[in-house]
């Protein structure tokens, strides 16, 4: 490695609201004394309900563009070494997969053996819920985190990694302050070159493949999305429901199967019977659509069949 090349550290932070993350950031950032520090924390993206799916889906496109400014702005950077710090939940696989896809974009294109990358997510695990409620309690009023979303959220947090390289994930079990300790932090810097990016154009297209889903597996991770909120809004609006919680995520998961069996005849013209879901999807699939965000009427459509699919179910 060249000596004057440029330092890019991606340092991406996740893990249930009250476990610590922007406690760890900022030990991070009272620890390093090598990198310039460009920290973003999703909880500070303001006037956005995010309680409204619109909304809030605006707010992580906006906390994703923030990420490819600092991205697209690397090659005029001063700096010799720059930390770029993201403090959010990250508690699906499919978050994290575009903040990397967008980081992969950015070393293919730039295409410079000046700009050594590397990359890094540190999801913290709580070993004992109770404490990150706890935690949660000591905020301010209006930054606390309704309870049942902590624990929602804990029960779906997806921990597996999609990388190839296994190294650029690492989680750390948490269950007090004192497991986020400055040895370990130290060791992250010192033994930054296994989290490295290797600068191969054809290495990373081949592992970006494997990364990057086609339109129609997106489409599906965005579905997975609509569904797990409206979980997450049953769990808050009923007592009932969050008590049957096991079974509605077993449930959700039997319903995403058959939804993308569904989608898969749809696409071979093999589907048995139509309805209006299946008829918009159809429409939508066809001209490749991926986000699905914007699309009131389609999203409505399928909370409506997952709600009849739970009571198919007797839930």
């Amino acid at each position: 490695m060249e000596s004057n090349a440029k330092k890019i550290f991606i340092l991406l932070i996740g893990g249930v609201p009250g476990i610590g993350k922007s406690f760890l950031s900022k030990k991070i950032i009272e620890f390093n004394n090598e990198f310039e520090i460009k920290y973003l924390n999703f909880d500070a993206v303001e006037n956005i309900n995010k309680d409204n799916y619109f909304q809030y889906q605006q707010m992580r496109d906006d906390y994703l563009n923030k990420i490819k400014e600092i991205l697209e702005s690397i090659n005029t950077i001063a700096t010799q070494s720059l930390l770029i710090i993201l403090d959010d939940n990250f508690f699906l696989k499919s978050m994290r997969k575009k903040i990397y896809n967008s980081l992969i974009d950015k070393i293919i294109e730039l295409n410079n053996d000046n700009l050594v990358f590397y990359y890094l997510e540190i999801l913290l695990k709580p070993s004992d819920l109770n404490y990150c409620l706890k935690m949660n309690r000591l905020r301010d009023k209006n930054e606390q985190i309704p309870e049942n979303i902590i624990i929602n959220m804990n029960n779906i947090f997806e921990y597996n990694s999609p990388y190839l390289n296994n190294s650029q994930i690492l989680i750390l079990d948490i269950n007090n302050e004192e497991s986020i300790s400055n040895n370990y932090i130290k060791e992250i810097f010192i033994n930054k070159e296994k989290y490295l990016i290797n600068i191969n154009k054809n290495n990373l297209t081949k592992e970006k493949s494997n990364v990057e889903k086609n339109y129609k597996a997106k489409l599906i991770d965005n579905i997975e999305d609509i569904i797990r909120k409206e979980i997450s809004l049953m769990f808050k609006e009923s007592e009932e429901k969050r008590k049957k919680g096991k079974e509605i995520s077993k449930y959700k998961k039997e319903y995403m199967k058959i939804l993308l069996l569904n989608i898969q005849n749809l696409e071979n013209n093999n589907l048995d019977k139509s309805s209006n879901l299946m008829n918009a999807l159809k429409d939508y699939i066809k001209n490749e659509n991926i986000n699905i965000s914007q699309n009131k009427q389609l999203i409505e459509l399928l909370k409506e069949d997952f709600k009849n699919f739970l009571i198919e179910k007797k839930i």
